[in-house]
C-alpha cells in the first residue's frame, strides 16, 4: 500500500468536482499521504474550511489539538475540528507516515457544523475494527484519485460518506475505544512544570527556544504561547 499512495501524495478538490451532490451535504476538500520519517517542520495551524481525520499507519508521536497533547501510536485516528489548533510532532523513528482526509461543510448528527466530535471529547481513537476501516477507505480514495476521472472523483465522495459514517459509529462508542489522555504528559500546565524544572536544572547552559521545543515534542510556538 507505501508503495501506491508514494506515487499519489496529495489530491486537493473543490466543490465543482462535485456537481451531482447536494448544498448541504459534505465534500471531500483534500486526501493526502505524507512521510515525515526525515523530519517535520512544526507549526500549530487550525483551517477554516475543513475537519480533518488524520490517520497514523505507521511510527508513534505527539498530536497536539488546541492545548492538549496526545500520545499516538500506527493505526490511532485522530478528528479534528474545523478552527481548531492542531499539530503533529512525530518521535524519532525508522518510519513516521500518515494519511489525511480534509472535508468541508461537515454536518454531523448533534454537532455544530465543522465539527467531527463534540467538545470536550478525546478526539484519539486507539486501533479497532472502525479505525482500521476508515484507514483503507483513506488509502481507496487515494488511489480511485489517482485515475483522475469524473467518476472516480464521485467514488471518492461515497467513500469519504462511508468515513464520516464510521466516524459517527466510532465516537457513540466513544467509552469502548476512546484513548485517555496521560495527565502526567498533557496539558500546558504539566509542560509548563516540566520546562520550568528543565530550565532550572540547566540555567547555567545557552538555552534556546528551539532546541526546549524539540526536547518537549511541541512547536516553539505552542511553547511560547503557553510558557509566557
Amino acid at each position: 500500500m507505501k508503495k501506491i499512495l508514494e506515487t499519489s501524495p496529495l489530491f486537493a478538490f473543490a466543490r465543482t468536482d462535485f456537481p451531482q451532490i447536494h448544498a448541504e451535504e459534505p465534500w471531500l476538500l483534500h486526501a493526502a499521504y505524507a512521510d515525515w520519517t526525515e523530519g517535520h517542520n512544526h507549526v500549530m495551524h487550525r483551517h477554516e474550511d475543513r475537519a480533518e481525520i488524520f490517520i497514523l499507519l505507521n511510527g508513534s508521536g505527539t498530536y497536539t489539538i488546541g492545548s492538549q497533547m496526545y500520545q499516538i501510536q500506527a493505526g490511532d485516528v485522530v478528528l479534528c475540528n474545523t478552527h481548531v489548533m492542531h499539530d503533529e510532532f512525530p518521535a524519532k523513528s525508522k518510519l513516521y507516515d500518515t494519511l489525511t482526509l480534509g472535508i468541508a461543510n461537515v454536518r454531523m448528527p448533534g454537532l455544530e457544523e465543522g465539527q467531527l466530535i463534540g467538545e470536550g471529547c478525546v478526539p484519539v481513537f486507539r486501533r479497532s475494527e472502525q479505525t482500521e476501516q476508515i484507514r483503507d477507505i483513506a488509502a481507496l480514495i487515494l488511489r480511485k484519485a489517482a485515475e483522475g476521472d469524473p467518476a472516480g472523483r464521485m467514488l471518492c465522495h461515497y467513500l469519504m460518506l462511508a468515513a464520516l459514517e464510521l466516524v459517527r459509529l466510532m465516537t457513540g462508542a466513544q467509552e469502548e475505544s476512546r484513548l485517555l489522555p496521560d495527565p502526567d504528559r498533557s496539558g500546558p500546565q504539566s509542560l509548563c512544570r516540566k520546562v520550568e524544572e528543565y530550565l532550572n536544572d540547566h540555567y547555567m547552559e545557552e538555552i534556546t527556544l528551539e532546541e526546549t521545543a524539540k526536547r518537549f515534542y511541541v512547536s516553539p510556538w505552542y511553547l511560547s504561547h503557553v510558557f509566557k
